[in-house]
Formats: C-alpha cells, structure tokens, sequence
C-alpha cells in the first residue's frame, strides 16, 4: 500500500519537474530584463527560491521511493 502511494507520488512530481524548468527559464529572462527595478528583482528572486524548494521535495520523494525499496529489498532476501 505505501509503495503504490509512492508511486502515485512520483508521477506527478515528473511533470511538475517539468513546469518547474520552464518557469525557471521564464523568470530568468525576466531578471535581466528588470536588472533595475530591486522590487520586481526582489519577487522574481523569491519565486526562484519557491522553485528551488519544490524541486527539493521532489528530489525528496524519488530518495524516499529509493530508501523504501532498498529496505524491502534488504528485508525480503536478509
């Protein structure tokens, strides 16, 4: 049960990934563009910095679906 919740969990973060680069580069080019203007520099920073943490939480997943298995491996053929 906990490794098809895991799995079900993966599946969306692959495509969230996905989303993430895109608007990653988006914003990018916006922070050249507004080099001047700290305030929107300031937002664009702190919106990279949430990209930053969600790609964080999935990396966390796919090493939480890895230690789960690795573990029942390790249970099943001790």
């Amino acid at each position: 049960m906990i490794e098809d919740f895991i799995s079900e969990l993966e599946r969306p973060c692959r495509a969230f990934k996905l989303l993430l680069i895109f608007l990653e580069d988006y914003i990018n080019d916006d922070i050249v563009s507004f080099i001047e203007e700290t305030q929107k520099t300031d937002k664009l920073e702190n919106t990279l910095a949430i990209i930053h943490a969600l790609h964080l939480v999935c990396n966390d997943i796919k090493e939480l679906k890895k230690e789960y298995y690795d573990k029942m491996v390790e249970d099943k053929y001790s």
